[in-house]
């Protein structure tokens, strides 16, 4: 696909031209300038150059121009425009050897900048910059190859298909947040359900000999919440019973400790560890030695 450099003038803007760049062509860059409603009159093309990389070149003309443009950020420069025709032509001459298409780099480029550009719907050259981890020139060259490849618009945004891929993106992020809040919901759900029938089931156990009360604590961080029992072992066992007694859990077996020795001397019972499934996830239930 042919690019161009282009000098062009304007009735409006006396001793003033416009360079620039385009990689359509110059009459439909034209009437899009000329229909800005800040222009009064339409631009007059004056000398037009075909370039491989129009990129580069303009980046060559603007830099060597410099002392004569009027804004930072615009591509008017006030010099006569067969003063400017008269570097531009053997600037462009000299670079031909630096403005052959590098292929090659050019879709490594694009195969990193799609992906963003698909993500954000529109880019600009600092973004990409920012986000490819390349250099300016790098960023600008690759939205030239978006915008000739029919990727971006003028206004590097995506057009036709791709802007239909972008908002399949958007849609399909948006569900997955909304799943993964709703799942957030029912975990906290589930896990404030589980505590209050845990403090309801042991709020009033007690050790009867010395009166200690059964510490209770609760581990939510992990993928199975776990409730740790503290307290004497009878009051361990004492809880691990009433927790299998929920409505909402079920005892699996499980190998059983070693026999607790009791104060007097005589060994308790072993008491298996009841590991509590409630209706999604499994609960996990510890006994720790006070």
């Amino acid at each position: 696909m042919n690019e161009f450099i282009y000098i062009l003038e304007n009735a409006s803007m006396p001793g003033i031209v416009k360079i620039g760049r385009t990689d359509r062509t110059v009459p439909e860059r034209v009437n899009e300038l000329s229909s800005h409603t800040g222009v009064p009159t339409k631009f007059i093309v004056v000398k037009e150059y075909s370039v491989i990389d129009s990129i580069a070149a303009e980046r060559k003309i603007h830099e060597r121009l410099a002392e004569y443009r009027v804004s930072e950020n615009r591509e008017f420069f006030r010099i006569d425009c067969d003063d400017a025709a008269l570097i531009i032509e053997p600037l462009l001459a000299s670079q031909k050897s630096d403005l052959r298409r590098d292929f090659e780099t050019e879709d490594k480029l694009l195969e990193q900048a799609i992906p963003i550009v698909v993500k954000l719907g529109i880019v600009r050259p600092r973004v990409l910059e920012g986000l490819m981890g390349v250099s300016y020139e790098a960023a600008l060259l690759a939205i030239s190859t978006l915008k000739s490849k029919g990727i971006l618009n003028e206004q590097n945004e995506l057009c036709g298909s791709w802007r239909i891929e972008h908002e399949r993106l958007l849609n399909k992020e948006s569900e997955q947040r909304e799943l993964s809040s709703l799942k957030a919901r029912e975990d906290t759900e589930r896990h404030d359900a589980l505590i209050k029938q845990v403090k309801e089931a042991l709020g009033d156990l007690r050790d009867p000999e010395t009166d200690e009360a059964v510490d209770v604590r609760f581990d939510l961080s992990g993928e199975n919440p776990a409730v740790e029992i503290r307290g004497s072992a009878w009051v361990t066992s004492e809880a691990q019973k009433r927790l299998a007694n929920l409505p909402f859990p079920e005892t699996a077996p499980v190998e059983p400790d070693p026999a607790v020795t009791i104060a007097d001397g005589s060994a308790a019972p072993a008491t298996p560890k009841p590991k509590l499934l409630p209706r999604r996830k499994p609960i996990t239930v510890a006994q720790t030695p006070m």
